[in-house]
């Protein structure tokens, strides 16, 4: 799986939010042989997310296989004032250069009862020609929360 996947025929599967869109198709993910490397541009490693959003993460995975990928984030910030934010993709090779993911993103603001929730389903498909080490320009958390996991 390792190189360079853009998303593809993104939809919304399920959600509770008044106003959802889809991630955003060309969106790309770097994956090396056991891991997720970079989202919409954005470095995914806990350290760097950590520093990024000055806060520890809840819970971090990061596995990629040669069949399989799951990444996620939990971040709860709630008793500073700020919200909870989940993360979550799960995909399974169809072929050599097609990728099927599930992705989940949920935020849940303090003082509320139920998190608001997208979910949806899109194909990362291979870029040509690409290595893991042609990371595109780097981007900001709330890019690769909207464009990866969809707006909620």
């Amino acid at each position: 799986m390792a190189g360079t996947w853009q998303i593809s025929n993104a939809a919304i599967v399920d959600t509770n939010s008044t106003s959802p869109a889809p991630p955003i198709n060309g969106t790309t993910f770097v994956i090396e042989l056991a891991r997720v490397v970079s989202i919409a541009g954005l470095s995914v490693d806990p350290v760097g997310l950590t520093q990024l959003l000055g806060v520890p993460l809840d819970s971090y995975v990061n596995q990629v296989d040669d069949r399989t990928v799951f990444y996620g984030l939990v971040v709860d910030r709630r008793d500073s004032g700020l919200s909870r934010e989940e993360v979550a993709v799960a995909g399974g090779a169809i072929n050599a250069d097609t990728i099927s993911v599930e992705a989940y993103s949920s935020t849940q603001a303090p003082g509320v009862a139920e998190p608001i929730f997208t979910l949806s389903r899109y194909d990362l498909v291979r870029v040509a020609g690409t290595t893991p080490a042609e990371l595109p320009e780097q981007g900001s958390l709330q890019d690769l929360l909207k464009n990866a996991f969809g707006d909620r």
